[in-house]
């Protein structure tokens, strides 16, 4: 049908500027639309619980987080979608991402480009380092993990800062 879906297997989404709030499973500690605490802070992440953490690492520090989405299985939406549209999200001024996998890498990495270029720093955490956490993301989001060093590389090649766990 064309419809943008997120998920399946995800939390949903909250646009802090808009005063969408489509999150399940309970209260997000969020600032309401149009409060000075509102930031430029947009966190992609493809694990809900994550998104979580990330979201009481940046109350934690103040920082106002204006979009968040837990991107899940990715059955039609994927990183590279989320990115594209933070890119051009006028709020937005740093990405945030949560990664067990990257589905489409070359429209991924096309995105993380543009968003650059804007001038929107791209922070990402790689899921899935060692063998133990890769099994665990298969059974969790159906996601393969591939070696990290790969990802380090493409990152680094494409300006993307590595984050080395949540509170990075």
């Amino acid at each position: 049908t064309g419809i943008a879906v997120v998920g399946p297997n995800c939390a949903g989404f909250k646009n802090v500027p808009m005063g969408a709030n489509l999150f399940t499973g309970g209260r997000l500690d969020l600032p309401a639309a149009g409060t000075d605490t509102v930031g430029g802070v947009s966190i992609v992440s493809q694990s809900g619980f994550l998104v979580r953490s990330a979201f009481a690492a940046a109350n934690e520090r103040a920082l106002g987080v204006s979009i968040a989405v837990s991107s899940g299985n990715e059955a039609i939406c994927d990183l590279a979608d989320h990115v594209a549209v933070l890119a051009a999200d006028p709020f937005t001024s740093v990405i945030c991402l949560v990664i067990e996998t990257v589905r489409r890498p070359a429209e991924f990495f096309a995105s993380v480009d543009v968003a650059r270029a804007a001038g929107k720093p791209v922070i990402a955490l790689k899921l899935g380092r060692s063998d133990r956490a890769r099994r665990i993301m298969q059974s969790h989001t159906g996601a393969i993990a591939d070696e990290s060093w790969v990802y380090d590389l493409a990152f680094r090649e494409h300006g993307i800062i590595g984050a080395r766990d949540i509170d990075d």
